[in-house]
């Protein structure tokens, strides 16, 4: 079993490291970094069988050392330097405005952001579990809106199918696409959402969301 992320995410990921090094089940992860001063990976030894670190143009030559943590009785770590993380930020501005003009005093939180003022920002490294903290925190107090992209959802598409879904949680997905291909709306509207797909000009759209009294998500393509 393998997993690839950017290194800048991989404290995500300590829970079900720690899992795997108590059920001795063989998992090698993949941390990219651009810079070997990033490499900071000290803290997750304890719950590992085995660490290195190789630059992207070292993987050629250390196959023979990476197929040998594929036998392991426990998880690897394999850090892998000179790669960069392209993920850009989001411009959400015209759709905060449109919540804001239903819901002046809305409280908005946004996942990787161009802007902050006014919102909070939730930085691209805190990716993993985006929205189930977002509907965690909903459960019992209004936190307000949570706008971010479809890669949140393809990571936490299971959350949405909590049972203590409630009016609290109103959520903007951002679709580059992913979302259209694996039907999001059917799964999301199956467990019990408003669920609503619009174009990404729609902006009034949100005065359903705002309006609905039930867990809501809006899907902008």
């Amino acid at each position: 079993m393998g997993l690839a992320l950017p290194g800048a995410y991989l404290a995500s990921t300590y829970t079900a490291i720690t899992e795997a090094w108590f059920q001795k089940v063989n998992v090698v992860v993949f941390a990219f970094y651009d810079k070997l001063s990033e490499v900071s990976t000290a803290w997750i030894d304890r719950c590992i069988v085995k660490s290195m670190t190789i630059g992207a143009d070292e993987i050629d030559d250390s196959i023979d050392e990476i197929e040998s943590c594929c036998g392991m009785n426990g998880p690897v770590l394999i850090n892998i330097v000179g790669v960069k993380d392209d993920e850009t930020s989001f411009d959400y501005r015209k759709w905060i405005d449109a919540i804001r003009q239903k819901e002046g005093n809305a409280k908005i939180r946004c996942y990787n952001a161009i802007q902050s003022d006014g919102i909070i920002n939730i930085p691209s490294k805190d990716k993993y579990g985006v929205i189930s903290k977002y509907i965690g925190m909903s459960v019992a107090v209004n936190v307000g809106y949570l706008l971010c992209t479809s890669e949140c959802f393809l990571i936490d598409a299971n959350v949405f199918r909590t049972r203590y879904a409630n009016g609290n949680m109103k959520i903007i997905l951002f679709d580059d696409g992913n979302l259209e291909k694996i039907d999001a709306k059917s799964w999301i509207a199956g467990n019990g959402w408003w669920c609503e797909v619009v174009s990404k000009d729609e902006t009034t759209a949100v005065n359903w969301l705002i309006e609905d009294k039930t867990q809501g998500v809006l899907i902008v393509r």
